[in-house]
C-alpha cells in the first residue's frame, strides 16, 4: 500500500509539471499546433459540350443543305462530349461496345452495337460517349439531319394516334443473305442493305446518302462506285439500278429523303 501511494505521489510531481510545461510551449509557440482548417475540395467536372464540329474526334465527311456526316473515332480510353443541335442517326460499321449517357447521367451504361445497326436519336440535347476498351478503337458514322420533320414521330395507324416509332432497327435474320431492312423517320428513311452479287435496287427519284458497311462494287448505268467500309456517297436520286457489281455480298446504310408529293 505504501509503494502504491509513493508512485501516485511521484507521478503526480513528475507528470504535472511535464503537462504545464507542454501547455506553455503550445501557447508560447514553440509546438505546431494541429490545423483544424480543411483541406480544398476539387471538384471533378465534365468539361462543358463542344459543338459537333469542334470536337477532335468527330470527322466532316460531307455537307449540304440535308445533312452533315461525321465519322466519329475514339481511341481507346477516350471520350467525346457534344451537343447535337439537330436529330440524328448513328451506323454501326462493326460489332462492338460502347458507352453512352446524356448530360446529368452517369457515364456508366454499356451499348452493345450490331455491325450496320442504325439508331435515331433526339436533337437539342448533349451526349457523352466514350470507349474504354484497353485497345483498339471505336468507331461510326453520324448523319445529322439539318431540316425539319426528320422524326420517329408520326401517326401510328395501328394504335390510331400519334406517337414515336421504333428506334434503332434490328439486326437482319440471316446476315448473309440479301435484306433491305428499314427506319421509318416521316420525311426520311434509313435502311440497312445487303445486295448479293447482280442483285439490285431500283431506280429512285430520291436524294440519298450511302453509307458503306463493307467494300462495296456498285454500277449505276455506266458509272461504277467503288467505296471502302466508312465511306460515304450523296447522290442526287437513281436515274438507274444500283446494282452490286462486285463478287462477294455489299452492304450499306441508305438514307433516302421523301419527294414532296410522298410526305404525309
Amino acid at each position: 500500500m505504501n509503494k502504491e501511494r509513493l508512485l501516485v505521489r511521484a507521478a503526480r510531481e513528475i507528470v504535472l509539471p511535464l503537462l504545464i510545461l507542454v501547455a506553455f510551449a503550445v501557447l508560447a509557440g514553440f509546438l505546431p499546433r494541429r490545423s483544424s482548417a480543411r483541406l480544398p475540395m476539387i471538384a471533378l467536372q465534365r468539361p462543358s459540350p463542344l459543338p459537333l464540329d469542334q470536337d477532335q474526334h468527330f470527322h466532316l465527311l460531307l455537307a449540304n443543305e440535308q445533312l452533315r456526316a461525321f465519322s466519329l473515332v475514339l481511341p481507346a480510353n477516350s471520350e467525346s462530349f457534344v451537343r447535337f443541335e439537330h436529330n440524328f442517326i448513328t451506323v454501326e460499321p462493326n460489332e462492338g461496345e460502347i458507352i453512352r449517357w446524356r448530360e446529368g447521367e452517369s457515364a456508366i451504361q454499356h451499348f452493345r452495337v450490331n455491325r450496320g445497326q442504325i439508331q435515331f436519336f433526339l436533337g437539342d440535347s448533349v451526349l457523352g460517349f466514350r470507349n474504354d476498351a484497353k485497345t483498339g478503337e471505336y468507331r461510326c458514322q453520324v448523319i445529322e439531319f439539318l431540316g425539319a420533320g426528320i422524326t420517329t414521330y408520326g401517326y401510328r395507324y395501328y394504335t390510331r394516334k400519334w406517337d414515336y416509332g421504333p428506334s434503332i432497327l434490328n439486326p437482319p435474320v440471316d446476315a448473309e443473305g440479301h435484306f433491305a431492312n428499314s427506319l421509318d423517320l416521316n420525311r426520311a428513311v434509313a435502311s440497312d442493305v445487303q445486295l448479293l452479287p447482280a442483285e439490285f435496287l431500283p431506280a429512285s427519284a430520291r436524294k440519298q446518302l450511302l453509307v458503306a458497311i463493307s467494300a462495296v462494287d456498285l454500277q449505276m448505268a455506266k458509272r461504277k462506285l467503288r467505296l471502302e467500309p466508312g465511306e460515304v456517297l450523296w447522290l442526287e436520286g437513281r436515274d438507274a439500278e444500283l446494282r452490286n457489281a462486285g463478287n462477294q455480298a455489299a452492304r450499306f446504310a441508305l438514307v433516302e429523303f421523301r419527294t414532296a408529293d410522298e410526305v404525309y
